[in-house]
């Protein structure tokens, strides 16, 4: 356009130098600078500078153009834009220039609950990048950069769980056993008067997890909710014939099952226990002491030699005589109602169920 206008300027500048009418060589000048006057004008009218600067390869263009669609000027000067690129444009200056940054998008790597979420975006803090991939961080959990950086190229965010947990649990209390001698029992010999019980304990603990792996314990309480019962275990310390002291007869052996190897009959039944004051006579005449039994006298006469004894063997009395009687024996109840020195040793003996075996 510019040529064809120097054309059209020789030329009528040819023609004012051939014209002698000063009023039209004064017109034709007028309308030659208006002519000149056109590319100038057409140009400040519709062209512009613009910078495009493009952050992923680095490159810049500079271009001079006519075009006010920003995705034409980038499509015709090869940039292609991706879904997540962003395209910041902020409008042309009174100087009559522009500037377009391509702001392309960069992944982001987020690695929370065991797996690794990739995210691609242009621009943005940490906290964008968790809302895009649907990541929330709670009060305790520890992340390893501030929510509100900005993302780089660099940025890998790494979300570690915190959980914190109270658990109940229950443990058992071991009870005690407290063992007491009893020489009425034969060594080696155990009876339980009173059987033991476990105790519990209640405990309350608070865990700490990171990502699921317990990292911290502590115990926030604990108190016992039922107390053991100590077992109670009596031990016998005595021998066979410990109980009486009474001489054996003549020829009195026990075979190997704790039974005499001779004796005429024997009972089997209920046994109880007593004790009197020093001196007090027996309804046969002899003196009450250790030994001196009572019997119902119908079934076994007065002054019957005995051998008594459990039937296990855990408890034996030894060499007995037929020497008192009472109600009980009389009706049935007890089988024989022994001899022992103190009211604390009738009350460990109890009742038993016991041999009398007739010696005589």
């Amino acid at each position: 356009m510019e040529i064809h206008l120097q054309n059209l300027n020789i030329q009528l500048r040819r023609l004012m130098g051939k014209l002698r009418n000063r009023r039209i060589q004064v017109v034709l000048s007028v309308v030659l600078v208006i002519l000149l006057s056109i590319p100038t004008l057409a140009l400040d009218f519709y062209s512009v500078t613009v910078t495009i600067f493009d952050s992923g390869s680095g490159q810049e263009l500079v271009i001079e153009t006519k075009q006010d669609d920003i995705s034409l000027i980038l499509e015709e000067n090869g940039f292609v834009i991706g879904q997540d690129d962003l395209v910041v444009f902020d409008g042309i200056t009174k100087y009559r220039e522009g500037r377009i940054e391509i702001q392309r998008a960069i992944e982001v790597d987020i690695t929370a609950d065991g797996n690794v979420t990739t995210v691609k975006m242009a621009s943005g803090r940490v906290a964008d990048a968790l809302a895009r991939a649907e990541i929330t961080v709670g009060e305790d959990d520890l992340i390893n950069i501030g929510l509100n950086e900005q993302i780089t190229a660099e940025t890998s965010i790494v979300i570690n769980r915190v959980e914190v947990r109270i658990e109940e649990s229950i443990q058992a209390i071991a009870f005690g056993t407290d063992k007491r001698e009893n020489p009425l029992y034969k060594s080696g010999y155990t009876k339980t008067i009173v059987k033991g019980q476990e105790g519990q304990q209640r405990t309350l603990t608070q865990l700490t997890l990171l990502d699921g792996v317990v990292t911290e314990t502590e115990i926030i309480e604990s108190n016992v909710i039922k107390n053991p019962v100590t077992k109670v275990v009596e031990v016998g310390t005595g021998t066979k014939s410990t109980t009486s002291q009474l001489d054996q007869p003549s020829g009195f052996i026990l075979g190997s099952n704790g039974e005499p190897l001779s004796y005429s009959k024997v009972f089997n039944g209920r046994a109880t226990a007593y004790t009197a004051k020093p001196g007090v006579r027996t309804a046969s005449g002899r003196p009450a002491g250790v030994g001196h039994v009572a019997v119902n006298p119908s079934l076994i006469p007065y002054g019957t030699r005995l051998y008594i004894a459990t039937p296990s063997g855990s408890y034996v009395y030894g060499i007995a005589v037929a020497a008192d009687t009472g109600g009980a024996l009389r009706s049935g109840y007890a089988l024989v109602d022994i001899y022992l020195p103190t009211i604390e040793d009738c009350y460990a003996f109890g009742v038993k169920n016991v041999n009398v075996y007739v010696l005589d």
